[in-house]
């Protein structure tokens, strides 16, 4: 889901819902002493996961803002899987089955790059070599030294707009993220 500012707001809000109505439902189940840790862990896997797992491919492109509402969403889950309600972050992040959702992030791009490595390694080819057509175009354009070269082929007028903001376009792409990503 996009809004119109295409941001994935909307989409986040629809998620956190999502997982808000299963972990009040969780909550109950929690409450009455029914449930044992191992079906507890079952029960996160079949129907909060899912919702967190549908943010990893967008997850590294958030602004920290939201990646931190999301991370505070995953750590009150375990709160409750394990009902343990006062506990704080650093105890909820060391418990040996909690992962957070920066980790599962790196672990699902780090495995599809894999994949992406093995079965079509031309995607990263391309990817580097438009990389390195808009430096050497950058160096072309900016380069006192070859702006005659540069008169003798193109002649006289100016740059057009179109290449001169793919040169001073600063912002990174998904696939720059992904690259660069850590954990």
């Amino acid at each position: 889901m996009l809004d119109a500012k295409l941001s994935f707001t909307e989409h986040i809000d629809y998620i956190k819902t999502k997982i808000r109505i299963n972990m009040n439902i969780f909550k109950r189940l929690a409450s009455s002493r029914m449930l044992s840790d191992q079906v507890s862990y079952r029960l996160y896997n079949a129907f909060i996961r899912p919702y967190l797992q549908s943010l990893l491919n967008i997850y590294p492109i958030l602004s920290s803002t939201k990646q931190k509402q999301l991370e505070s969403l995953n750590r009150k889950i375990f709160r409750i899987i394990h009902r343990w309600f006062d506990a704080r972050n650093v105890e909820i992040e060391n418990l040996p089955k909690f992962q957070s959702i920066s980790k599962l992030t790196y672990k699902h791009w780090d495995k599809l790059i894999i994949t992406i490595l093995e079965t079509n390694p031309s995607i990263i080819e391309d990817f580097l070599q438009h990389k390195l057509s808009i430096l050497y175009l950058n160096e072309y354009l900016s380069n006192p030294a070859l702006s005659n070269e540069r008169r003798k082929i193109f002649g006289r007028g100016r740059i057009r707009k179109n290449v001169r903001k793919l040169l001073t376009d600063e912002r990174t792409s998904l696939f720059d993220h992904i690259i660069c990503y850590h954990s």
